[in-house]
């Protein structure tokens, strides 16, 4: 989140925030934000770069090309947890409620880029090699995988090795698959 803050006696503040899914701030100390002003009436470019692998934003602020606020890099709070990544919005609110600080602002967004990593699971096949079901996936480096059956799509078992991903394709079979039918899924997760 991008957030200016007029001066009300402390100082006109600049704050890129991370909150998470469970409305919690990430806050590291009085780091995270900047005393700054920013100028009226001149069109700013606010970039923002989020890096997942170190849980840091890098945000810069430019007019006509030239940076006319840099802050330092914002890293996640330690024992700051449930951050996604997952949604993207344009917010500008007024100060109806009385909290002093809030200001309302009219511009033009445009030029938005929201890039993602590639999913976990990729390129999925099922296939009976012998009898014996398996699922193929292109994975992802820094992932583990695991295959899963479930008779009835609400309890889930595992049926295969859980191991992690190369980067290439990886095969899951079930050595030991139920005489009935089976639906089957794959889980992937993050490694940390």
């Amino acid at each position: 989140e991008f957030d200016f803050f007029r001066d009300d006696g402390y100082g006109a503040t600049v704050w890129p925030g991370f909150w998470s899914t469970n409305s919690q701030l990430s806050y590291n100390g009085s780091s995270d934000y900047t005393i700054a002003d920013l100028p009226l009436g001149v069109t700013m470019r606010v970039t923002m770069n989020y890096t997942a692998s170190n849980k840091t934003v890098v945000t810069t602020i430019t007019t006509n090309g030239v940076v006319i606020a840099q802050f330092n890099a914002l890293t996640l709070a330690s024992g700051f947890t449930d951050y996604r990544v997952d949604t993207f919005s344009v917010s500008s609110y007024s100060d109806a409620n009385g909290f002093g600080s809030s200001v309302l602002a009219h511009g033009v967004i445009d030029n938005v880029a929201v890039t993602a990593p590639l999913p976990p699971v990729q390129e999925f096949a099922a296939s009976l090699i012998g009898g014996l079901p398996q699922m193929s996936v292109n994975s992802q480096t820094n992932w583990t995988y695991v295959l899963e059956r479930s008779g009835d799509l609400h309890t889930w078992t595992t049926a295969s090795a859980i191991v992690n991903g190369t980067g290439g394709m990886l095969t899951l079979p079930d050595a030991n698959p139920p005489s009935t039918n089976a639906i089957y899924r794959v889980k992937a997760w993050r490694n940390n």
